[in-house]
């Protein structure tokens, strides 16, 4: 038999974007190649992760884009343990949305998942250092 999958985080909706824009406070990782605003939201019943990824047209096309989501994805289930950390340690929701800061198609065409794992473990230790120090 297959283990039960469990989710550590779910999709963002539209609504929730807005929140995360207007109130979301803003980090970059150490090589200025992502940002991540994040909002923490309280609830009464179940503390969950949200996640968005947002990558603006003028990043490159969408064959460039749609491979920067997957990589994203891709670091987000790779740094799953310590998503599990922060999820444990919660008392509210918390929503994170990522996008590119200082990488676009023309300055690297051909982005690594390890660049992008490297970035989004940097944004996930502030995002958790941030919440501990409230």
């Amino acid at each position: 038999m297959a283990d039960k999958v469990i989710t550590l985080y779910s999709k963002i909706r539209k609504s929730e974007f807005v929140l995360v824009y207007l109130k979301g406070q803003r980090l970059l990782d150490d090589n200025k190649t992502i940002s991540a605003k994040f909002l923490l939201i309280p609830e009464k019943d179940q503390y969950r992760i949200k996640v968005g990824i947002t990558t603006p047209s003028k990043a490159g096309k969408s064959v460039w884009r749609n491979r920067f989501r997957r990589l994203i994805s891709s670091s987000l289930w790779l740094e799953k343990e310590k998503l599990k950390q922060i999820k444990d340690s919660l008392n509210s929701d918390l929503l994170i949305v990522f996008s590119p800061y200082k990488i676009n198609k023309v300055n690297r065409k051909k982005t690594e998942l390890t660049e992008i794992r490297n970035a989004v473990a940097s944004i996930i230790m502030k995002i958790n250092f941030s919440i501990n120090n409230r």
